[in-house]
């Protein structure tokens, strides 16, 4: 059954697990898989490229993305503060995102992520000043 949320979009809750390695066959940077979910287009400063690389794909999907550690706040926006801390930044990397879950996310969950996302710092990020970007 093919249904709008099947595919990611616009205020949906995602959630992906990460990996990250030295070569496109091999993801030997991270330990172990790393989960997260957000909501798609929730940003300040609207969608980052890692959410177009995201838009409309399926749960199941991969992409995979070479990665140079300068330029992860272009790629990630407003969720690299989500990441910062399994990210390498000390050479570039590539990353593989598996799609896990696409659902509708409630008028709530929304909000609250907006509200995330307009957090105002020195650096232009959500982080209160409380990060290293």
């Amino acid at each position: 059954m093919d249904t709008n949320n099947d595919v990611i979009g616009y205020m949906k809750k995602i959630r992906v697990t990460l990996e990250t390695g030295t070569s496109p066959d091999n993801m030997d940077l991270s330990q172990h898989p790393f989960s997260f979910q957000f909501i798609y287009g929730t940003g300040a400063e609207g969608v980052c490229l890692f959410e177009k690389a995201l838009f409309e794909k399926r749960s199941g999907e991969e992409i995979l993305l070479q990665v140079d550690p300068h330029q992860t706040g272009e790629i990630f926006g407003h969720l690299k503060q989500l990441l910062i801390n399994f990210l390498p930044m000390s050479a570039p990397f590539y990353l593989k995102t598996t799609i896990q879950a696409i659902e509708a996310a409630d008028n709530r969950e929304i909000v609250q992520a907006i509200a995330k996302g307009t957090g105002s710092s020195a650096c232009g990020c959500s982080c209160d000043g409380d990060c290293s970007c």
